[in-house]
């Protein structure tokens, strides 16, 4: 639905001044869970990798965008210490103000792994994005193609595309554009 080119946008805006006085200057870094996650099977080590970020990104100011942030709830946490899931790490900082925070998310996973957790909940303002119209993937297509010809000299026809979002919309129901439009791209 373009929740991370949302925050690619914010980043832009950011660089060219035109964001609230608040925001400006402060970095924008992304950070995929996925990363933050991956080979922390040692016990303790996503606790400290946690750590360093948190302490971190309170130091230099920064704004942290977690993209798949149901990724962390819960992630970290075992049988015996269910409170040391990166979520509960992450909530006394922005309970505390220490950075600022975007996350991404879909609507079925905030509702499963989100909400049920009401002091994360409260810790974000929800935004609702709505998935894009097929003439809004075309324009976004179209602009891939255009990079794809300057870069690798490959030329795609119009009709092409205009068949693969009339094929993506009757075919892939679980996924949206035009992120399903672009991976058949």
């Amino acid at each position: 639905v373009g929740k991370t080119a949302i925050a690619e946008a914010v980043a832009q805006r950011l660089v060219a001044g035109e964001a609230p006085a608040m925001l400006l200057g402060k970095p924008l870094i992304s950070i995929p869970a996925s990363s933050l996650i991956a080979g922390a099977g040692i016990v303790g080590s996503l606790e400290e990798r946690m750590e360093k970020l948190l302490a971190e990104a309170k130091e230099r100011d920064v704004i942290i965008f977690f993209d798949e942030l149901h990724t962390l709830v819960g992630a970290g946490a075992s049988g015996s210490h269910p409170s040391g899931s990166v979520a509960n790490m992450l909530k006394p900082s922005l309970a505390r103000g220490d950075f600022a925070c975007i996350a991404a998310t879909t609507d079925d996973e905030y509702r499963r792994y989100v909400e049920p957790d009401s002091a994360l909940e409260r810790r974000f303002q929800p935004i609702r994005i709505q998935e894009m119209t097929t003439a809004q993937t075309m324009l976004i297509l179209t602009s891939l193609c255009e990079r794809f010809q300057t870069t690798h000299g490959v030329t795609v026809d119009r009709r092409v595309l205009s068949w693969l979002i009339d094929f993506a919309g009757r075919f892939m129901h679980n996924r949206f554009f035009p992120d399903k439009a672009i991976d058949l791209l």
